[in-house]
């Protein structure tokens, strides 16, 4: 008697612990699911954002070269803002190009890890350059305004292209900082996923 109690507990067991594994399993699967969705998104994103940067700089390349231009700045000036704001497109669009040719469905996490990595690193490596050229740029702009201009019209100018500045690198800031952290959120998804095959 005790030996078919045993033997019914037993089977009661390998059942439970069947039924058991195919809910981790099936728990395993959508968990995987959530990740690489997740992961999808944020590189979506950084695609995005990557795009939207391009299309403002190649707007402000014509608009600001024509405005400064009109504005009896020299064209020399002109044509330096012409060449830094060509030099910013064609840095973001460096710093993406590989990413944009990125296709999660087909490519390896590997991969797609290495690719937002170099991003993340190209975008912090960029303030470096970015940061003393704008301020360069801004040095010259105040001069090329002084040089043309009354001082109490310069002063109104100067006070406004400041405020303007500080809001631009606020902004700028912002944005780059969103940029770096969703990186980071892909690179951390990334990991989970690796840690849970």
């Amino acid at each position: 008697m005790d030996t078919i109690n045993e033997s019914r507990e037993l089977d009661q067991m390998r059942k439970q612990i069947s039924i058991l594994r195919e809910k981790l399993e099936t728990q395993k699967i959508v968990n995987e699911r959530h990740v690489r969705t997740a992961i999808r998104s944020g590189v979506s994103w950084l695609n995005r954002q990557g795009k939207f940067m391009m299309a403002m700089g190649i707007m402000a390349l014509p608009l600001c070269t024509l405005s400064f231009y009109k504005m009896g700045i020299s064209l020399w000036f002109c044509c330096a803002t012409a060449v830094m704001l060509g030099f910013c497109v064609a840095k973001t669009w460096m710093h993406h190009r590989a990413l944009w040719a990125t296709g999660l469905p087909s490519d390896d996490l590997v991969t797609v890890g290495e690719r937002v990595m170099k991003l993340r690193r190209d975008y912090i490596d960029w303030l470096k350059v970015g940061i003393p050229m704008l301020l360069i740029w801004f040095g010259w702009f105040a001069l090329e305004c002084y040089a043309k201009m009354d001082n109490d019209v310069f002063r109104g100018f100067f006070t406004g292209g400041c405020a303007g500045l500080l809001i631009g690198l606020a902004l700028g800031l912002k944005i780059h900082r969103k940029t770096v952290r969703r990186a980071e959120t892909v690179l951390d998804q990334i990991e989970e996923l690796r840690n849970c095959q």
